[in-house]
């Protein structure tokens, strides 16, 4: 079964929002020299709108030879919040546990036609993660059943980083040979190389190397949100109290509380300091304070309280941390 059957089938090919694949493909240019063969035959497909070429990635293509290849990445999450998360200094953070499933085709055609017998070919499932600045897929053989009399399942790794692609596959040829079969994508150049070591026999192994051509990007990292207006003054709050408030001892008490504004917690503060030998008057003036929508969310604990005294709500949750 071919792999862009496989995506079919099973509704691996995801709907994303992008170009057109015949806009995407106007600004493809082929190669020049050698690899104009292989190109031919792979744009050949491309005006059929064959369904095996579409919404690849990459497109590779050997020198002098008809043969070529493709890559196909299936969807990744763009959503910021899947990879990011806020610290308590409010800074935008890799999040070290956020992973993604993942999908992978390679597959070579030769002659014009989709063959699974040819190398490079694989349909790799595995996970996207974030490492270094960037998204990192290792996967390997996904949903492989040999055929009757074609050898054992090979083993197989896939690896795509920031820099390079590489696949590394074992297998065993039709010819009973235990073959090692190794294939490395410079991103930056989309140069290749790739090689076939025949177990204990030197004359049937070669090398080959040739270039590809980005059709659509490969799935990036993307950019951290802004931050809100709450997020940049809670952000604010949290490098005055780490770096300021240390030494003012008047204002060790806003940064133990939750308000954001130090105002709003002097005008507070002020409120309980003023009302603090009559209880009555307190009570009043805190269900004022809380009956007020402008009032900031954070103080809904307070509120929802028995205690009267803000100073005192902010003391006992600060020991409740503690502990």
């Amino acid at each position: 079964m071919s792999v862009s059957k496989i995506v079919a089938l099973f509704g691996l090919g995801f709907c994303t929002p992008h170009l057109g694949y015949a806009q995407i493909h106007e600004q493809f240019k082929c190669p020049a020299g050698a690899y104009r063969l292989a190109c031919d035959s792979y744009e050949e497909l491309v005006q059929a709108s064959d369904s095996s070429v579409s919404d690849i990635n990459l497109a590779c293509f050997r020198e002098s030879e008809e043969d070529f290849f493709v890559i196909k990445v299936g969807y990744v999450s763009s959503i910021p919040g899947s990879w990011w998360r806020l610290n308590s200094r409010y800074d935008y953070e890799l999040n070290p546990k956020a992973t993604f499933p993942g999908w992978v085709g390679i597959s070579t055609f030769k002659n014009g036609i989709e063959d699974s017998s040819q190398n490079p070919y694989i349909a790799s499932s595995g996970t996207w993660f974030a490492l270094g600045g960037g998204l990192t897929f290792d996967g390997h053989e996904w949903s492989y059943r040999a055929k009757a009399g074609a050898g054992p399942k090979p083993n197989s790794e896939l690896e795509i980083t920031t820099d390079q692609i590489t696949l590394s596959k074992h297998y065993i040829s039709q010819t009973e040979k235990s073959v090692n079969y190794s294939l490395t994508i410079q991103l930056s150049t989309k140069r290749f190389s790739e090689s076939f070591d025949v177990a204990h026999d030197a004359k049937l192994s070669f090398a080959e190397t040739g270039r590809c051509v980005e059709v659509k990007a490969l799935p990036q990292l993307p950019e951290p949100p802004p931050l809100s207006e709450e997020q940049q003054a809670r952000k604010a709050k949290a490098e005055y109290c780490a770096y300021i408030a240390p030494a003012d001892a008047d204002r060790k008490g806003y940064c133990r509380s939750s308000m954001t504004s130090y105002d709003d917690y002097e005008a507070k503060h002020n409120t309980d300091t003023t009302y603090a030998h009559n209880p009555v008057e307190a009570a009043k003036q805190k269900k004022q304070y809380c009956a007020d929508p402008n009032r900031p969310a954070a103080d809904d604990g307070y509120c929802k309280s028995s205690i009267i005294y803000s100073d005192q709500y902010e003391a006992a949750q600060a020991k409740k941390n503690q502990k």
